[in-house]
């Protein structure tokens, strides 16, 4: 019930105080869940913020990795201040960093398909760029991340940042379709059309490698990039 209330977003917010009730739960995944769910909707954050740094105290340590996440996703820079960006992404305890790298990986894993998605409002994109900011904030080595940040940055026309985040996650990750594809649309915006078209021209090439062939996140991502590049040729012939 908790995550199909998530999914309302903003229309949610009058069930917060509800979901809040949840955080007590004698069920940590029930805590957990209710947690992602408030991190998901984030309004009013008067309410939810305040509810979500007493669970920093909880005594699970993937419970407390999800409030400071969920905390992240609504107000980043008073959380950081508060705790420290080192101490966030490097925690004493080794349970705490295994928590923390688990909970990542499963909020990474339930984001990248929706920051994927093209035909989004404008406050779903605000939304999911705040949450893949958070999970990169917290573990800003990961090249998988950076790509979804990139991509995030992208759906919310922030073209300059993503062109920073898909060239350092390109480097990250080594030569690869997805980054290519993703970064050949940024180009376009730009209205760097030469440059565009050479990384399409390259995601295109890696894709007919074994390894790509068959990644679906490479077929997606060359697709939209060719696309995109049939649209603008389809719109200047006009």
């Amino acid at each position: 019930m908790v995550r199909i209330v998530s999914k309302l977003g903003g229309a949610a917010s009058a069930a917060v105080p509800a979901i809040v009730v949840r955080l007590d739960d004698k069920d940590s995944a029930v805590r957990a869940d209710a947690i992602r769910c408030l991190g998901d909707i984030g309004e009013p954050a008067e309410l939810i913020m305040p509810a979500l740094a007493k669970k920093v105290r909880d005594e699970n340590p993937e419970v407390r990795s999800w409030a400071i996440l969920s905390m992240l996703r609504i107000k980043p820079e008073p959380v950081v201040r508060h705790f420290g960006r080192e101490k966030l992404q490097k925690p004493d305890d080794a349970r705490e960093k295994q928590a923390l790298t688990r909970v990542v990986a499963t909020a990474y894993e339930s984001l990248w398909p929706q920051v994927q998605e093209k035909n989004k409002s404008a406050d779903q994109c605000k939304k999911q760029l705040l949450a893949a900011d958070a999970i990169v904030l917290l573990s800003p080595d990961n090249g998988a991340y950076m790509t979804m940040q990139g991509l995030a940055q992208l759906r919310s026309r922030k073209h300059k940042d993503a062109s920073t985040t898909l060239v350092a996650a390109l480097a990250k990750n080594g030569p690869n379709p997805v980054d290519n594809a993703y970064l050949s649309i940024v180009r376009l915006r730009q209205r760097d059309r030469m440059g565009a078209q050479q990384l399409l021209t390259e995601s295109i090439l890696l894709l007919r490698k074994e390894n790509w062939s068959t990644n679906a996140d490479a077929i997606l991502a060359v697709a939209e990039a060719s696309s995109t590049f049939v649209k603008e040729q389809r719109a200047k012939g006009r």
